[in-house]
């Protein structure tokens, strides 16, 4: 099932990367598709053995639309990240955090259970307070 749902999020992430390049009248790009790709994987990891198929797909697709938000965001900015590292890589985790916390399967908030998702936002809280402070 891990395996499924890894390569299901990570085409998803890519198709969802390239259609909304163009959606927003930008020229869709092969590199667009392979960063949209690894958006999907690194949102899907904390939740690829938790969730389904299906909920796989939406995961990489927000993950995707978010990051690619936070990367056009980013670019119009005076921020310094060459490789997008943050936009992609840091917030495509935060949003497969949350997801995790979401679905995933008997402890989940679609579950019924909010103690997964409460732990893993104060977990996101937590680890962005003391990445900022590190940094």
């Amino acid at each position: 099932m891990a395996f499924a749902t890894t390569n299901t999020a990570s085409a998803s992430a890519a198709l969802a990367w390239i259609f909304f390049d163009r959606m927003r009248g930008e020229k869709p790009s092969a590199l667009g598709a392979c960063v949209g790709a690894v958006v999907g994987l690194v949102a899907i990891t904390p939740a690829a053995g938790y969730v389904s198929i299906g909920e796989s797909i939406f995961i990489g697709t927000c993950a995707s639309v978010v990051s690619n938000l936070m990367v056009h965001w980013k670019n119009a900015s005076t921020l310094d990240d060459t490789l997008d590292v943050f936009p992609c890589h840091g917030v495509g985790g935060m949003v497969g955090m949350l997801m995790t916390g979401l679905f995933a399967k008997d402890v989940g908030l679609t579950s019924g259970h909010a103690t997964t998702f409460l732990v893993h936002c104060g977990a996101l809280v937590f680890v962005a307070a003391f990445s900022f402070g590190g940094s």
